[in-house]
């Protein structure tokens, strides 16, 4: 899987850079984000709206967290900082979660480009109504 993921992250990154820093990919927005910071959200919103670029984006941080996560682990067993099947286990676990997490937080990140809460719950998002409350005098 390392060597799975890695060959498609490559390929990803190539896409990434070729489509958001240069603006070079046939078929999609040729305006790229690189010197037009204030289109960013407006430039990244229309790509992530086409179904096939939000699916690739998902695969890219899936593999992304999985390489990172993963490769934690095998810097660990390799190096000798995690000694023994129990210790492993307990350690890949880990790395699992840390996958997960990352995977969870930039899935919602892509998602908030094409609705206002990424994957939460609306009502987590709404803003706090503010009301005027009085302040004592001072005498």
């Amino acid at each position: 899987m390392q060597r799975a993921t890695g060959i498609f992250l490559f390929v990803f990154i190539l896409f990434h850079v070729l489509n958001l820093r240069f603006g070079l990919m046939p078929g999609l927005n040729m305006t790229p984000v690189a010197g037009n910071a204030d289109l960013a959200f407006d430039i990244i919103s229309a790509e992530f709206s086409i179904p096939w670029v939000m699916a690739i984006y998902i695969l890219g941080i899936a593999a992304t967290a999985w390489h990172l996560a993963y490769g934690f682990w095998l810097f660990a067993v390799d190096w000798g900082i995690v000694i023994g099947e129990k210790a492993q286990k307990y350690a890949i676990y880990a790395c699992a979660a840390l996958a997960f997490g990352l995977f969870a937080v930039g899935a919602n990140a892509a998602f908030a480009f094409v609705r206002h809460c990424g994957l939460l719950p609306a009502a987590l998002c709404e803003q706090p109504k503010h009301t005027k409350t009085s302040v004592p005098k001072k005498v």
